[in-house]
């Protein structure tokens, strides 16, 4: 509908600069992610009303926020679709199991020009894995409001602010270089904000929302979490209000970052390995791994279970030669 390619052209529009290039990422049904790139907006909108009318087959429809440098169009390990048509997109889709999709990594990022706070609801218990109910939201959006008040406190400009559907995302223009620095520093600012204002009964903040080539969603596009259901449902995702088009003062965000509390030492178990936590549970974690980071293979080996990442996680890219480093 035309409401629809209105509030998509709105998010493009609040986020990217004109030409700028980006992936579009379509999470499938089946968990495969399959990534195409636009510089031309207009096509951008298009493509991704067209994909949000086919919930039975595209999952999730994000973009990454910071402009992606174009030699990746020209690098020999893609073969892509840029500006595809609807069409050609959908073919894509038929033939995701049959090609491993090269899509971007932090190193493909030019510049970093967001930092992005994702506070979610708590959902009751049972209701992880579900839409948020209008209750949930509504009391993350308190926890919204204080963590945008206290950022303007210590100096931030007004952060663009969206609804991801079931949460809130206030994104901070920031105008950085692509750094271990600037990495470094975003990475304290998120972390601060996760440890003052994460209540675990009401709602959570995102600490892991901190690479450079971070999805969020493409506002205008559906949310589709769980079941559709009166109490919990499938909602619009979209931009609240665009924020302010100058970027946050690098101090500022500095003052915040260093308030970030020191990470723990990491007990010792008999093997040499870090204790888990007696409340750990390993399916969680993975569930978490697939749906935050793109896995490239999932298989078994002598009785274990592989999860290959595009991307380590904790040197944020991909490493050559061996995939077990992103194992």
């Amino acid at each position: 509908t035309m409401a629809i390619l209105a509030e998509v052209q709105y998010g493009i529009q609040s986020i990217f600069q004109p030409g700028q290039l980006t992936e579009l990422r379509l999470l499938l049904v089946d968990e495969k992610w399959v990534g195409f790139f636009f510089d031309d907006h207009d096509r951008l909108a298009a493509a991704i009303c067209a994909m949000d009318t086919i919930p039975d087959t595209v999952r999730g429809i994000y973009v990454i926020f910071n402009p992606v440098k174009r030699s990746v169009l020209e690098s020999p390990r893609c073969n892509l679709y840029v500006n595809p048509g609807d069409q050609e997109m959908r073919n894509a889709i038929l033939c995701s199991n049959k090609r491993m999709w090269p899509l971007t990594t932090n190193d493909d990022i030019e510049t970093i020009e967001w930092a992005m706070v994702d506070i979610d609801p708590v959902r009751a218990e049972g209701f992880d894995h579900e839409s948020a109910t209008k209750q949930e939201k509504s009391a993350a959006a308190k926890i919204a409001n204080s963590l945008i008040q206290f950022c303007q406190d210590k100096g931030c400009t007004d952060p663009l602010l969206a609804s991801s559907g079931n949460g809130w995302h206030a994104l901070y223009r920031v105008h950085l270089a692509n750094s271990p620095e600037s990495h470094a520093l975003i990475a304290g600012f998120v972390r601060t904000l996760g440890f003052k204002f994460t209540d675990a009964k009401v709602a959570k903040v995102d600490q892991a929302v901190k690479n450079a080539a971070r999805l969020t969603r493409a506002y205008g596009s559906s949310t589709c979490k769980g079941t559709n259901s009166y109490e919990r449902p499938w909602r619009m995702n979209k931009v609240q209000q665009k924020g302010s088009d100058d970027p946050c003062p690098v101090e500022a965000l500095k003052t915040i970052a260093a308030q970030s509390p020191p990470m723990p030492a990491k007990a010792k178990g008999s093997n040499g390995l870090p204790e888990l936590h007696e409340d750990f549970d390993p399916d969680e974690f993975v569930e978490w791994v697939e749906e935050v980071w793109p896995v490239e293979a999932d298989f078994e080996k002598n009785g274990a279970r592989y999860i290959v990442l595009q991307e380590c996680l904790n040197a944020e890219r991909q490493h050559r030669g061996d995939w077990k480093k992103s194992a």
